[in-house]
């Protein structure tokens, strides 16, 4: 099962650092919206672009408490969660498929 498992276990690792990077960005993005940064500048630009879609769909099913948005809050929480609660259950799959478990 070495044909499934390693294959596996790489892309859980990979999974692992994406979700890492992105809560970093949305993190970033969180905090430059409390600034009010120029909305022309390109690194303003690319963040939107990168959390924009996330938080809108978070902000349909989260409200704002006292003018406070806590989508991302939302999303950190959700990419949490399926950090250390689904990928460790791939990961404990692909070490049984390799024989390291």
């Amino acid at each position: 099962m070495y044909i499934i498992g390693y294959p596996l276990q790489a892309l859980v690792g990979l999974l692992d650092g994406l979700i890492s990077l992105y809560i970093i960005v949305v993190t970033i993005a969180t905090i430059l919206s409390w600034v009010s940064p120029d909305p022309r500048n390109k690194l303003v630009q690319i963040l939107r672009r990168l959390t924009d879609p996330a938080l809108k769909l978070a902000r349909k099913y989260v409200p704002t408490f006292s003018g406070i948005d806590l989508s991302p809050l939302a999303v950190v929480l959700v990419l949490v969660l399926v950090q250390s609660g689904i990928l460790p259950i791939f990961a404990r799959l692909a070490a049984r498929l390799i024989g390291n478990a």
